[in-house]
């Protein structure tokens, strides 16, 4: 049946894509995008160009290039910079000529300020246009200012008919409070309305009331100008600004002559419109007329064919048309698709024969298929009924249903599940869903109806004689609501070997994490005695306080599963057995599992585990067997040796030799409590053990002054108490691995200094309170994994704007996952995983650009994986068992087998993961005579489409225009660019371009023209030794590292250019706020611009590089950090760059003494063992990032001669640390504080040095590790915030 499906799903897949194929020939070409100007704007073999400045026609610069003398335009190249454009050969210079009438030039302002002894240092600017030329100033698009505090001014001249003209205005103020931003009404500023039309020369007069004797402030200097109004806004600062300000932009308009259009026409050989398609116009502002481009058409109207037609069929802003469009001269025509007729917007369908004939024989084959299709799945379903009737039967069903009914059992203690409903839970059995395998049988993960997820075991066998015992074993056994046993849920009986369904396990075997090194570092000696305390508890709970006592008969470590909180659980029944209270033993065939051989080179009693065992505690070599991970405490050894002695009374080869499972569960639980036996306690430890056990004290809310809780991995119990409001201070709560219950405390809210807060592992339930979401202070961790919280995720969520890591897996939360996260942009670890949540991935986690941790497995999360996931930089991706549908994506993380984990989601399709899975479903068999029928009626079918197909497209082929498709941007992958791209990226690697030098190449700003994508490209020189080594340590560096904070490479180029010469380059992302030293250390060339205090704790945050020397699974050494390899993108978030000295080493090796290396680095942030010794280590990057540290927030280089007489920068802070911390400090942070510099804000820079000095300490061992300067610098920034 299953064959059927898929042959069937085949056919009308092919049939819906002959539809599609067609329909798709008959649409019209597809718009593009509109391409530039392309027409000319000057004369033939006349310069259009002087520098950024286009030269239309009239205007030109050499003779038969322009109109008339008055058009006449200089440009000079040797002007520095330049080159220059100037109105005819005055000093006026041009910055714009526009075909609409206007030309923008550069006049000098006037300027009235105090001279030495009392003179007057006066700037009086003239503009003078050429005259008679219809050039002049615009009366509507400039105004006339004055600004100061004790000024008045004239602006004269003359018009165009010979008359001239005089105007003014004042500005009067006492104090700056008196000014009004934006305001020029006579206060600090005066703006005349209008001024006269037709100006083509103005002179500016400035006066003032009061001698400079008596008067001075901030308003010494008076200035005026005439300037276009959108270049000035007036603002208090204006006249400090206007100081350093020469030229302001005004607006002229010209036209052609004097006469109007109509007299102009009559002489067609000085008339200057000279397209085709030009028009006249009478300009607004002056006389004479102007020239236009008719609607429809764009370029130059003073030129033969200038105007050109506009092609609006390739730009939708232009045209409306809804199926296609044609261009026709000056306009356009909206057409209809192919294959209907009308006037572009009303379309009708035209009939075609071809296209009724193949719907016709494609809708009578579909039909005859459907109606086989039914038939055959009709009698197969019942075929399969009857099978499954015959296979509950088999199994006992009935008896087990008489046998409910007769013992008032509940239906919900012992569900009786049917094939189909576990057949939908495990995706039919897939083998994708396996979770464990036996003697007995395979277990599947499944997930019911309901959104629980269950364990259902398939038995390889059962004896028919002893089906009714097995009934009675089910009865029982789902009778039994012990903690440390598997709970059974209840059975199918319809399939030919019954199915049991367990409650499923998270934390898989103890077999699972004892054999495996990474996990078994978290069983300590009090987990594992627990476990066995527990294991041992249950199993005496069967043998003696059951109703009927049950042998298990298949003890072993994989058959103990492990919950969350890691309690023992047992499972796998398989092989027990009930045991008749008048019964003292059973005779049955040997069961279980053999012990395995450990090796068989040894003597015959050391073969097994068991004998060796043995033999070791003859030998008294206990200790040197025991595991690693829990012989570090000596203090419990005492309790292993007991241990010991006890298996090795469990172990006696005579039956009554060995002590019931009641004494060794007593026994165990004896030692768990510290005695011998459970009921003896140590006296000695009495007072420790009750702290840490019970209910966390109500008074505990009354020191008020506690800032860090450490009470994880006790026995504490009872709900938290309410009075944890009350502890304001508090930055650290950790409350993990105990059996607490409840739910958590609203006033946990009032915490608002709280970084992390830890509660895993617990009972905690109810749902989680927003207010407890809406600490924005917690930065560090957020951990409520593996208790039993219901409802949804609040969208509080999103106030978490700091949080790195955040953990709510293993619980029971549902909804969907809210888009309120994408506020969470520093979130490097997420995990939501083995929970109920469903709805689709959010759009919005496209925002956390750091995310490197994503676990959403275990949930009902539906859709297709979002495209934006390979964008991000993550490490791990775990989406499995869910019910995701569609492609995988095959960039990014997703080229990675090992770090993505997608099983567990039936409707994905492609990608390089699900391909290495395959396909291992068992397939059906089918009758004989649908393998004949089915291919043939297929072949048939497929071969008439694929006729019609092919002759469709030969046809539409011939009579439809050619699909144009714009490129594609910048692909995520590695661009591969060669010498040549980057050459003409570069601009021939021009000094324009070159952002800096370094002391193996040079870096240029470059543009990829293909994309229009800014990069910087570091050119190596090759010629110095050791640039190659660079080359190689600056890749292998980065090569496994994703992260936000890290310059990212986008190519390398390793190549020869056009002579021959090896090439070697980089190619970076381009960071467009520069290096962190341009910032800190301006030249006076370069503008004013300074880092607030937020700005440089960011930076220190970011730049808190322990990822590399922590976070990898090679250890990273960067070797010259310092502030010009911290580069600043246009958020000013920092990312580190330069690994040309980085030094890659194994994790195999010591991180302090890393690897030998001759001194390398720069002098100042070189530390001081490199040049004791040649070990480079983790410790000399701190170093650097401490004396960074100090250079940002005290401007002063580590080289600088001016540090007070001190050593080196670290001494001279370290000095003046706490008392004199004003005298260090750079100048603007104290500025930026001069008004609200209060003893917190002193304190805090006091913190902020102390870091530095702790980090640049002269010997390794006593600087402070990279982790807790994150930290620190966190509290420091949440506190500086919330001032």
């Amino acid at each position: 049946m299953a064959e059927l499906q898929t042959l069937f799903k085949t056919l009308l897949l092919m049939i819906i894509m002959f539809i599609l194929m067609t329909m798709i020939s008959s649409l019209p070409p597809t718009r593009s995008t509109p391409a530039p100007p392309n027409y000319r704007v000057a004369k033939p073999n006349c310069p259009d160009r002087c520098g950024d400045v286009s030269i239309p026609f009239p205007f030109g610069t050499t003779p038969n290039c322009y109109r008339s003398d008055s058009f006449l335009v200089t440009c000079n190249q040797t002007i520095h910079p330049g080159p220059k454009l100037f109105l005819h050969e005055t000093n006026i210079e041009i910055t714009d000529i526009s075909l609409d009438g206007q030309l923008t030039v550069l006049p000098y302002i006037a300027s009235d300020c105090p001279g030495p002894n009392g003179t007057r240092d006066v700037i009086s600017p003239s503009i003078t246009l050429p005259e008679n030329s219809q050039i002049t100033v615009s009366n509507t698009a400039n105004k006339f200012t004055i600004v100061g505090c004790d000024a008045y001014a004239y602006v004269s001249g003359w018009r165009l008919n010979r008359l001239n003209y005089t105007t003014g205005c004042m500005a009067l103020c006492k104090r700056e409070e008196d000014l009004v931003e934006g305001s020029c009404n006579g206060v600090g500023c005066c703006q005349l309305a209008d001024i006269p039309k037709d100006i083509w020369r103005v002179v500016i007069d400035m006066k003032r009331f009061v001698n400079y004797t008596n008067f001075s402030g901030f308003s010494d200097c008076n200035y005026a100008f005439l300037a276009k109004e959108t270049e000035f806004n007036f603002s208090r600062q204006s006249v400090a600004s206007l100081k350093n300000v020469g030229h302001l932009p005004m607006v002229a308009d010209w036209a052609i002559g004097n006469m109007t259009c109509e007299e102009a026409k009559k002489n067609s050989s000085a008339y200057a419109c000279k397209s085709l398609n030009s028009t006249c116009d009478r300009p607004k502002n002056s006389t004479g007329y102007q020239c236009r481009c008719e609607q429809g058409y764009e370029g130059n109207p003073y030129l033969i064919d200038g105007c050109q037609d506009i092609n609006e069929c390739l730009s939708s802003e232009l045209n409306k048309c809804k199926h296609g469009c044609q261009n026709i001269n000056g306009s356009f025509i909206c057409l209809c698709r192919k294959g209907y007729r009308g006037d572009g917007e009303n379309c009708s369908l035209r009939q075609s024969i071809m296209l009724k004939l193949v719907a016709g024989i494609a809708f009578g084959i579909i039909s005859l298929l459907l109606a086989a299709s039914c038939l055959y799945m009709a009698l197969k379903r019942r075929s399969f009924n009857k099978m499954k009737q015959k296979f509950f039967l088999q199994n006992g069903g009935i008896v087990l249903q008489e046998t409910l009914i007769t013992r008032q059992i509940s239906p919900e203690s012992l569900k009786i599940f049917t094939s189909s409903e576990l057949q939908r839970a495990t995706n039919d059995f897939d083998n994708i869903l396996i979770v464990g395998q036996g003697g007995f049988g395979t277990v599947y993960k499944g997930f019911l109806p309901d959104n629980s997820i269950v364990a259902i075991k398939k038995s390889k066998r059962i004896d028919p004689d002893q089906v009714e015992q097995f009934i009675n074993e089910v009865l029982v056994l789902s009778q039994i609501n012990h903690r440390n046993v598997v709970r059974l849920l209840g059975c199918c009986l319809e399939t030919e070997v019954p199915l049991l369904v367990y409650e499923f396990v998270s934390n898989g075997t103890l077999s699972s994490h004892i054999h495996n090194q990474a996990r078994a570092r978290f069983l300590s000696w009090d987990i594992r005695l627990r476990i066995a305390a527990e294991a041992a508890g249950v199993l005496s709970y069967l043998h003696s306080a059951a109703a009927t006592p049950i042998i298990h008969r298949d003890v072993k470590s994989d058959n103990i599963l492990l919950d969350h909180s890691f309690t023992a659980k047992v499972s796998d029944f398989g092989a027990s057995r009930l045991v008749p209270l008048d019964h003292t033993q059973l005779s049955t065939m040997v069961q279980g599992t053999f012990g395995k051989a450990i090796t068989f080179d040894k003597p015959e009693e050391e073969k097994n585990l068991a004998n060796f065992f043995l033999s070791v505690l003859k030998k008294e070599c206990l200790l040197q067997i025991l595991d690693d991970n829990i012989l570090g405490d000596d203090h419990n050894r005492e309790q292993m040796i007991e241990v010991a002695m006890l298996a090795q009374r469990c172990l006696n080869v005579r039956g009554d030799d060995r002590p019931s499972m009641k004494e060794v569960a007593m026994e165990l639980e004896g030692m768990r409590l510290g005695g011998k036996h459970s009921w003896v306690q140590n006296e000695c430890n009495a007072e420790e053990m009750e702290s840490l056990l019970g209910p966390i004290p109500f008074s505990i809310g009354k020191l008020h002054k506690l800032q860090e809780i450490y009470l994880g991995a006790n026995r504490l119990t009872h709900e938290l108490p309410f009075s944890f409001g009350n502890l304001t201070l508090l930055n650290r709560l950790y409350l993990g691995q105990n059996n607490l219950y409840g739910n958590i405390p609203q006033s946990l809210g009032n915490c608002s200094n709280l970084l992390t807060l830890d509660l895993s592992r617990n009972n905690l339930n109810v749902s989680i309170p927003p207010e407890i979401m809406s600490l924005s202070s917690i930065s560090i961790v957020f951990n409520l994994s593996n208790n039993f919280f219901t409802g949804s995720i609040p969208s509080e969520v999103g106030s978490l704007r700091n949080l790195v890591n955040l953990d709510l897996s293993h619980n029971r939360l549902s909804g969907s996952i809210p888009s309120s996260l994408s506020s969470c942009v520093m979130l490097e670890r997420l995990h939501l995983d083995s929970n109920a949540l469903n709805g689709e991935i959010p759009d919005g986690l496209r925002s956390l650009r750091g995310l490197q941790d994503l676990d959403l497995s275990q949930n009902n999360i539906s859709g297709p994986i979002p495209r934006f996931l390979s964008e991000l930089l993550l490490v791990n991706l775990n989406l499995s068992f869910n019910r995701l549908q569609g492609e995988v994506p095959t960039v990014g993380v997703f080229q990675n087998e090992s770090a993505i984990s997608l099983e567990g989601n039936s409707g994905l399709c492609g990608g390089i993961v699900l391909e290495s899975y395959g396909t291992i479903s068992k397939k059906k068999q089918f009758p004989t005579i649908w393998k004949i029928l089915i291919p043939s009626l297929s072949a048939g079918v497929i071969c008439l489409i694929l006729s019609a197909c092919f002759y469709v497209i030969i046809y539409r082929r011939r009579i439809s225009q050619r699909i144009q498709f714009s490129g594609p941007a910048i692909r995520a992958e590695v661009l591969r660019l060669s010498y040549a791209d980057l050459l003409k990226a570069t601009g021939g690697f021009s000094e324009a371009n070159l952002l800096g030098a370094g002391r193996f190449g040079s870096v240029y700003k470059g543009v990829l023209h293909d994309e229009q994508t800014l990069v910087a490209v570091k050119v190596l020189n090759l010629s110095i030794k050791g640039a190659s080594k660079s080359f190689i340590s600056e890749i292998n560096a980065l090569r496994g590292i994703r992260r936000r904070n890290l310059l990212k490479i986008l190519s390398i180029c390793p190549s020869t250019d056009f002579q021959g010469n090896d090439f070697k380059a980089l190619v970076y992302e381009f960071m467009a706020n520069g290096s962190l030293e341009k910032w800190l250390h301006q030249t006076s060339e370069e503008e004013n611009r300074n880092l607030s205090t937020i700005q440089r704790l960011n930076i220190a945050i970011d730049i808190a590089f322990e990822y590399l020397h922590f976070g990898t699974v090679s250890t990273i050494v960067h070797g010259d950090l310092k502030p010009s390899n911290i580069l600043l993108d246009e958020n000013m978030t920092a990312h580190l760059g330069d690994f040309g000295l980085a030094k890659v080493v194994s994790t195999i090796v010591s991180r302090h003494e890393s690897s030998s290396l001759a001194i390398k680095g720069t002098i100042g942030y070189i530390p001081p063992e490199y040049g004791m010794s040649d070990m480079i280590s983790g410790s000399g990057d701190v170093h650097s990032y401490g004396i960074s540290l100090l250079e940002m927030f005290t401007n002063r280089r580590p080289t600088d001669d001016e540090l007070s007489g001190h050593s080196s920068l670290h001494d001279c802070v370290s000095r003046a640390l706490p008392s004199h911390v004003m005298e260090v400090l750079d100048p603007f942070i104290l500025d930026e504080h001069k008004h609200i510099m209060t003893s917190r804000i002193k304190n805090w820079m006091v913190f902020i040095l102390g870091i530095g000095v702790a980090c640049s300490k002269e010997l390794p061992r006593d600087r402070m590790s990279m982790p807790d300067v994150v930290t620190e610098l966190h509290k420091i920034k949440n506190a500086y915030m919330t001032q």
